[in-house]
């Protein structure tokens, strides 16, 4: 027996538009959060699959604490990927669902002691590490191929 029609969901992250640049002073490096290891993709919700429906491009927003969970989710509507008008709530109820589950290594700003050369792992006797929370929009695809849901992340 076939199976039925699947899904699949990448993501990727975006820069929030307005975000102000960091300038990093010669002494510091700045780690971005980033997930660790394989963290899931949203569901392609199943009552969508096989009914051939263009791309869905969904932003979510999310604030990822020191310690590495995500303390808040929310649907992105102003992400100028995002603007293509309305979307069916399962879509966005699977991306804010998935991605609050997701762990990642807390973002940092370390601060190196005078006349020690920075690295960018941020290792050593002599800096100093400071967490930071951190905000940031992922964009998720889901789309079909062949009546096949797919879900991406988009950098």
């Amino acid at each position: 027996m076939r199976p039925g029609p699947v899904g699949d969901v990448q993501a990727g992250m975006l820069i929030p538009s307005g975000a102000s640049a960091w300038e990093e002073k010669p002494n510091e490096r700045f780690l971005v959060a980033e997930p660790v290891g394989n963290q899931s993709m949203p569901d392609y919700p199943s009552q969508y699959l096989g009914s051939d429906l263009e791309e869905r491009l969904v932003c979510v927003e999310i604030v990822v604490h020191p310690d590495g969970h995500v303390s808040s989710a929310r649907h992105n509507r102003e992400a100028m990927e995002c603007q293509h008008g309305s979307i069916e709530p399962a879509f966005v109820d699977s991306a804010v669902a998935t991605i609050s589950g997701w762990q990642f290594f807390g973002a940092q700003l370390c601060r190196f002691s005078e006349g020690v050369e920075p690295d960018d792992a941020c290792t050593g006797d002599d800096v100093d590490i400071v967490p930071v929370p951190l905000r940031l929009t992922y964009v998720f695809a889901f789309s079909q191929m062949e009546g096949e849901g797919q879900v991406q992340a988009v950098r």
